[in-house]
């Protein structure tokens, strides 16, 4: 971030002055700001978010399935947020703060449970649907100890997947 006073006044405390555009600037977006020791950073929220949808972490390796659900869930209700695996995922987790997770449970690299309990280490409260093709009652015990809110069945149809958002995102806006 580059800063510029023009020609009005010379800016004695430079320090002083990007911290107070640093709020200025979190305040009037709605951001955040934290500053720690010389380092000040702003938090801004998506560009052309509307106001109360939903930020939805779609973490799933296959191209088609993310790009499916991305054309499925309905623009104005919800910001996707797409990570590929496991170590994106818990990258986007703390960037975007989502307000719910669809998580694969077979993911190369770390794999959805690996996510899943690190995820429930740091946002405990967030719901998450686990996402699996397998239907082995052994998968869901592992997914439900872990922390796993719910499960879809791959193939499964987006009335169901929006069925299963409202019930565990009951005050989401239409």
């Amino acid at each position: 971030l580059t800063l510029s006073c023009g020609a009005v006044a010379p800016v004695r405390d430079t320090n002083r002055f990007a911290r107070h555009v640093a709020r200025r600037l979190a305040e009037a977006s709605g951001g955040a700001l934290s500053i720690e020791g010389s380092v000040a950073t702003v938090k801004l929220p998506l560009a052309g978010v509307p106001p109360g949808a939903l930020r939805l972490l779609l973490v799933d390796d296959d191209d088609a399935v993310r790009s499916l659900l991305r054309t499925t869930l309905p623009a104005g209700e919800f910001v996707v947020i797409e990570a590929a695996d496991g170590r994106e995922a818990l990258g986007e987790l703390e960037r975007e703060r989502p307000d719910i997770v669809l998580l694969d449970w077979k993911l190369p690299g770390l794999s959805g449970g690996e996510v899943l309990a690190a995820l429930r280490r740091e946002h405990p409260g967030l719901p998450v649907i686990v996402l699996t093709a397998d239907m082995a009652a052994k998968t869901r015990e592992e997914a439900t100890a872990l922390g796993a809110d719910t499960f879809l069945t791959k193939p499964f149809s987006p009335r169901e997947l929006l069925g299963v958002v409202e019930r565990l995102v009951p005050g989401r806006r239409r």
